[in-house]
């Protein structure tokens, strides 16, 4: 039986879906930016995708991350996960090219890298 009310509130459910996926991307992934002695570590919370999907690169002080997920189901009914990363981020510090290592365990990406130029001052 048609119902005028539920296919109504299922459009705007789906729309709603689609708006809150379109504003997650500019936001996500949450990252945490800080610094380790003469490290610029960056973490990233990406779960569900899987590392060789995730791309990162470092071109001057511009940090990138990339990465895309495929899901297939046969009925989605709401779907607020973004299936698309691209972040850019302007690094504070410019970093040694060679000293960057990136790990990803548990959902989380972990990128290490030397900053070049940063001095601690011992203070007397």
């Amino acid at each position: 039986m048609y119902s005028p009310v539920r296919f109504f509130t299922n459009e705007m459910l789906k729309n709603v879906s689609n708006t809150v996926k379109e504003m997650s991307s500019f936001i996500y992934p949450p990252i945490t930016m800080y610094q380790d002695g003469n490290d610029l570590v960056v973490e990233a919370e990406m779960p569900g995708f899987d590392k060789k999907d995730i791309r990162v690169t470092v071109e001057k002080n511009v940090l990138t991350i990339r990465a895309e997920r495929k899901r297939e189901y046969k009925a989605v009914y709401i779907d607020q996960r973004v299936d698309k990363v691209f972040k850019v981020v302007r690094l504070p510090v410019d970093v040694d090219q060679a000293s960057i290592s990136a790990k990803y365990q548990d959902g989380v990406l972990i990128l290490r890298m030397r900053a070049k130029d940063i001095k601690t001052v011992e203070i007397e």
